[in-house]
């Protein structure tokens, strides 16, 4: 065997020996190598900022503060309870207090005529006009002062309870026993960073009664 025919045999046994090439990665989309997934940027979320639960613990007292203003703007109006707040995990702030707004003369041993249709009517009348005050009131306090409430997060909600005395039960004159306003800590916080206008805010301030 001629050594040109040897060198071919060699070349021919080591291509053998080696095998095929692998193949080159494609994507779906063509012909070109697909991207490796372990090389790509990290996009991931950073974690959220913790809430300081001492500062909130204040703001929280603050807002206490200015509920309790809400409720004493109408000199007729009785705060039977201290508002109180409260953080609750993945909800927001939420406050309660309890309040009379019903005004009649008092029943006594020493004066226990019964009450006139006329007496039930007006005083039924006149606590209406301080429930619709007193929504007025606490709806302008939470979209002033919400942004007291810091540490909430945009998809927290403040709410407020206010737990209604009613003074003479009557099923023909309907009274609310519960109001319950509500706003999200997000719209707050558009207002704080001039996005929305205070009326805006002051319209999503939603209001429930029981």
């Amino acid at each position: 065997m001629s050594k040109k025919h040897l060198s071919i045999l060699v070349v021919l046994v080591v291509w053998a020996l080696a095998g095929p090439a692998a193949p080159e990665p494609v994507n779906p989309a063509g012909t070109h190598p697909a991207p490796d997934a372990r090389a790509a940027p990290d996009t991931a979320t950073p974690p959220p900022t913790p809430i300081d639960r001492l500062q909130l613990r204040g703001q929280i007292e603050q807002f206490q503060a200015v509920v309790e203003n809400a409720l004493r703007q109408d000199v007729r109006s009785t705060v039977l309870s201290a508002p109180r707040g409260a953080y609750l995990e993945d909800y927001g702030a939420v406050f309660s207090t309890e309040a009379s707004l019903y005004r009649i003369r008092p029943l006594t041993p020493f004066s226990s005529i019964p009450y006139s249709r006329q007496e039930l009517e007006e005083a039924y009348q006149a606590a209406l006009q301080r429930v619709g005050r007193l929504k007025e009131n606490l709806r302008q306090a939470v979209a002033e002062h919400g942004s007291l409430l810091e540490q909430l997060k945009p998809d927290h909600t403040l709410a407020v309870i206010v737990h209604l005395y009613n003074g003479v039960p009557d099923p023909g004159r309907p009274f609310p026993s519960q109001l319950i306003f509500k706003a999200r800590a997000g719209s707050v916080k558009d207002h704080r960073e001039g996005k929305i206008t205070m009326e805006e805010l002051v319209r999503q301030v939603r209001i429930s009664q029981y």
